[in-house]
């Protein structure tokens, strides 16, 4: 690619390219199709997105966390929070090696282990990557050029107007703030009002006419993104997760 890049850089890059394709693909199997609907996020999903959204975008943290503390603190004034499901929720993440976990010192039989969760160490080699300009830019310029960047963008827009058709407000802020993104009352009614005027032009749209357009509003977002905007980095960041479902996969260059 580069002599300013180490040959570890160069394997990682290839990696999360290869990765963003899969991802995109994955996401498009999962959301295309006539009669597909967006269903409310359930409980599980809202704990994954508590902790895992957060980690996403911002940058590594090396400290750890518990992990039922840390979810019932962003999700106990939204709904009880079962903590057997917090750990069953979290195995997922730790499958994929995105965390890894500790168990620090065991306790009694009552109170069950001292465990905590951190990013790991490949989560870590991916962040600080993408935090340096050659490699992002790299990443970026492959993406376009394959048009998956513009998939994914299109994907993306797609079940944001589905979730917007098919699920009400107050669940939708829930999710919103199980992931931190609204915390002011001012931000609620704006994005309460922007829901329902939404809402209210989706309502008679069938699927194939909100995908034209999430077409359309990906190819704007593609002109208006800067190049370091949080968007990017959580796909470059799925992208090097994803890679490790085909790394045995026979790949040519």
């Amino acid at each position: 690619m580069t002599l300013l890049l180490s040959y570890s850089e160069e394997e990682l890059i290839r990696r999360i390219i290869l990765g963003c394709g899969k991802f995109v693909s994955n996401m498009e199997n999962q959301w295309y199709g006539r009669k597909v609907r967006y269903r409310k996020p359930s409980q599980r999903q809202l704990i994954q997105l508590s902790v895992l959204y957060p980690s996403l975008t911002e940058p590594y943290n090396s400290k750890g966390f518990r992990s039922f503390p840390k979810v019932n603190s962003k999700l106990s004034e939204l709904e009880k929070v079962d903590p057997a499901l917090v750990n069953r929720s979290l195995k997922t993440l730790l499958n994929v090696n995105y965390y890894e976990k500790t168990i620090l010192e065991k306790r009694s039989k009552f109170s069950g282990v001292n465990t905590i969760y951190h990013e790991s160490d490949y989560v870590f080699a991916v962040k600080e990557l993408l935090s340096s300009v050659i490699p992002r830019v790299i990443i970026y310029y492959k993406l376009l050029e394959s048009n998956i960047l513009l998939r994914y963008l299109t994907i993306l827009k797609y079940t944001d107007l589905l979730m917007c058709k098919h699920i009400d407000f107050d669940r939708m802020l829930v999710a919103r703030k199980a992931r931190g993104l609204i915390d002011k009352q001012k931000d609620i009614d704006k994005f309460k009002e922007g829901y329902t005027k939404d809402q209210e032009f989706l309502k008679d749209k069938t699927n194939r006419v909100i995908l034209f357009n999430a077409e359309r509003l990906a190819n704007e977002a593609i002109q208006s993104k800067p190049l370091d905007d949080p968007t990017y980095t959580t796909f470059f960041i799925a992208g090097g997760i994803s890679y490790l479902e085909i790394e045995h996969l026979p790949y040519e260059k």
